[in-house]
């Protein structure tokens, strides 16, 4: 939910390709894959590189939204 939120939020801010978000197994706090990501959208970012397949799936099915509202300058 907090991912499909900030993404109305960035658009709202006039910049929507700004949310990047992965899950990867394990505990909460940060590895090495994380690292790697943050370097990967990094190097997107500023060369054009391409983004890791890795980014932007989910392990379930997409959940029913939990707020109803949108960005207010659609």
């Amino acid at each position: 939910m907090t991912t499909i939120a900030s993404g109305e939020v960035f658009d709202f801010l006039g910049v929507p390709d700004n949310v990047y978000w992965y899950f990867r197994p394990g505990f909460h706090g940060h590895d090495l894959s994380d690292v790697q990501m943050l370097v990967n959208v990094i190097m997107h970012k500023k060369n054009g590189e391409t983004i890791s397949s890795r980014m932007f799936k989910l392990p379930f099915e997409e959940p029913n939204r939990i707020f109803d509202w949108k960005n207010p300058k659609k």
